[in-house]
């Protein structure tokens, strides 16, 4: 997807990837190749991405058993990762940390959700029932709370403290506010380009 000259390249789990992704992703100079949810690490890095990102989709974390380790291998090369609502699981469990289902799913626009570094807080779009377990995330894992409901506390982003690795729950593509949550694809060409 996008223009075969694009600065970038970035391959794309598909879990259930939305046209929207892509095309944000093509606005900010990428190229993106779509791969299946089942694509080894090794398979996706012989692409020689600049970024891989882990889409949302459906469904329960636990029985994507075979996406945590590939995420591990692909991390462990330094290369930039960015996962929305399942990609977020995903990540979040390769990292140590459990899922859950939630008490109330969370469905539609709406939602307020506080970035923690920057106080900014985005309205979002979300469509999910599980949800990351924020005090289960190991400290050695190196990841962090970064983004958190404010209507439940549950979490909604997770950041690497030095790994280019970022993840949200909610989907920044949906446009609710219109644009309040594009912000997360920014990060993640940022990061693309520190590693070039």
């Amino acid at each position: 997807w996008g223009s075969a000259g694009a600065r970038r390249h970035i391959v794309a789990y598909d879990f259930g990837i939305k046209h929207n992704i892509l095309r944000l992703f093509e606005e900010r100079g990428c190229r993106t190749t779509v791969v299946p949810s089942k694509t080894t690490a090794a398979e996706v890095l012989a692409l020689k991405p600049d970024g891989v990102f882990l889409s949302n989709g459906p469904g329960d974390p636990e029985a994507v058993t075979y996406a945590p380790e590939a995420v591990k291998a692909i991390a462990a090369k330094g290369v930039p990762v960015f996962g929305i609502c399942l990609g977020h699981q995903i990540i979040g469990r390769a990292a140590g940390a459990s899922t859950r289902r939630l008490a109330f799913g969370h469905h539609g626009a709406n939602h307020p959700v506080r970035d923690l570094p920057s106080g900014s807080v985005y309205v979002t779009a979300q469509n999910h029932e599980v949800e990351v377990v924020g005090d289960t995330i190991p400290a050695s894992s190196g990841f962090h709370v970064s983004q958190i409901n404010l209507n439940d506390r549950s979490v909604e982003g997770l950041r690497h403290a030095e790994l280019p690795i970022e993840t949200v729950q909610y989907h920044p593509e949906g446009s609710p506010g219109p644009l309040d949550a594009t912000p997360v694809f920014d990060r993640f060409s940022r990061a693309i380009e520190a590693r070039r």
